[in-house]
């Protein structure tokens, strides 16, 4: 879905997509508990790594500002903001 988002430069929504995914591996990896109702904030209060809250803070920001916030992203934003999520990825996987 994220492929298919790009691919119709959608990036509000791929990046919606990306944190969502994001939020499914913390999960998959037991460093949260998804919950309907949970807050994006709850979910960083959660993390016990304290070598991820950093990162996943700043990934929950950009999220929150593109999403709720509006903010423009177009291909090269969009292109940096995979690359933050794709870094926090593969530090979840290392630590």
């Amino acid at each position: 879905m994220i492929d298919e988002a790009v691919a119709a430069r959608h990036y509000r929504r791929a990046v919606r997509l990306l944190y969502l995914k994001t939020l499914k591996a913390l999960a998959t990896r037991h460093l949260i508990d998804w919950q309907r109702d949970k807050t994006n904030h709850e979910y960083l209060d959660e993390l016990p790594t304290p070598a991820l809250r950093r990162p996943f803070a700043a990934l929950t920001t950009l999220f929150e500002y593109v999403w709720y916030g509006d903010f423009p992203v177009d291909e090269a934003v969009f292109g940096r903001v995979r690359g933050s999520f794709a870094r926090f990825d593969k530090q979840m996987q290392e630590g």
